[in-house]
């Protein structure tokens, strides 16, 4: 099934952004892309600031900045990826069962902790009374997130659900990946593989024929060997009858052209590959942040050439191709009414 993008909303600390933070964003030195200090209070209250996790304000804000430019829809069901959401929390938690010796512990940050909680915290604040779920299995989760959607929209098609991924990035845990190798691949050997935190979060209706933008369809695998992702993208295009030449654009999760070869050396979609991790780093609900900016192109919102795509192109066709550790792979396919 199709679904339609009625509206669309991103907090991220790059260059492409709905949300711009107070205060520039400053590169660390590891090149990870982090929120600076971002104004909240367009919508949330300051009194319930001061009660929540840095994703949780993340999560809260891009949900209802996304409805708020849904011309009016109501979110009936909220459907929330999340990977490393709560991670900052759960490190303060069990710094302070450490520090205090498991005595009188306030239960907020373990509550906070919980991957669930940025979803809980949606729907409180935003009164979403039907279906609710959140997906946490990494670099598959916004997938999951999308496909469930697909079937939720079959048994309801004039639902509007809210689906979205948002993942954070505190210190501790940047410091945990590269100190593991957890990312086994990385685009240089002495160049480490950048980090980001974001929230991206999508009105989904069933599309119809005068739908502007829409998700084609979106598949995910466990494991793409080498020796298969050409022959599984050109089935992917095939089920969707759409020929690889018909594809204006590919926005890739693969850290450089060399690694994105490795996968499809004869591919005829290497003419217009945009590398969008440049602009947004690695986590794993990154596919969302591909699918945004690939939204924001097709509707016109970001030029191609600001992507450094030829000036002449009018995409119709973006196909979304993503990566995570070499063992999540997407393929998502992003189209436009013209």
């Amino acid at each position: 099934m199709r679904l339609s993008i009625s509206a669309s909303s991103c907090i991220n600390p790059g260059i492409f952004s709905t949300t711009l933070s107070e205060k520039e964003n400053t590169p660390s030195d590891t090149g990870d892309f982090q929120l600076g200090q971002i104004d909240y209070q367009a919508h949330i209250a300051a009194r319930q600031l001061r009660r929540l996790s840095k994703v949780a304000k993340m999560g809260i804000y891009c949900a209802k900045d996304c409805m708020a430019q849904a011309a009016g829809r109501k979110a009936e069901a909220l459907i929330v990826a999340t990977s490393t959401g709560g991670f900052s929390a759960l490190d303060n938690f069990i710094s302070h069962m450490i520090k205090q010796e498991e005595q009188n512990l306030s239960p907020v940050h373990f509550l906070q902790s919980l991957l669930s909680d940025v979803t809980g915290q949606i729907v409180l604040s935003m009164g979403i009374e039907g279906y609710t779920t959140t997906y946490t299995n990494r670099g598959s989760a916004f997938e999951s997130s999308i496909l469930d959607a697909q079937l939720l929209l079959e048994e309801h098609p004039e639902h509007t659900i809210l689906v979205g991924g948002t993942d954070e990035l505190p210190t501790a845990y940047g410091d945990i990946i590269r100190h593991s190798r957890f990312l086994q691949i990385t685009p240089k050997k002495d160049q480490p593989i950048p980090l980001g935190e974001n929230a991206i979060f999508f009105a989904l209706s069933k599309a119809g024929p005068s739908d502007d933008v829409y998700i084609a369809d979106c598949r995910s695998y466990l494991g793409l060997e080498k020796s298969n992702a050409a022959t599984e993208l050109a089935d992917f295009l095939a089920t969707n009858q759409i020929a690889s030449t018909e594809i204006d654009a590919v926005f890739s999760g693969f850290y450089d052209e060399a690694q994105f070869e490795s996968f499809f050396p004869l591919s005829d979609l290497k003419k217009n590959v945009v590398f969008f991790k440049q602009y947004c780093g690695e986590f794993p609900t990154s596919t969302a942040y591909g699918v945004w900016l690939a939204e924001q192109v097709l509707d016109g919102k970001i030029s191609p050439e600001a992507l450094e795509l030829p000036t002449t192109l009018r995409p119709k066709n973006i196909l979304v191709i993503n990566q995570f550790r070499a063992s999540n792979f997407s393929f998502t396919l992003i189209s436009a009414n013209q």
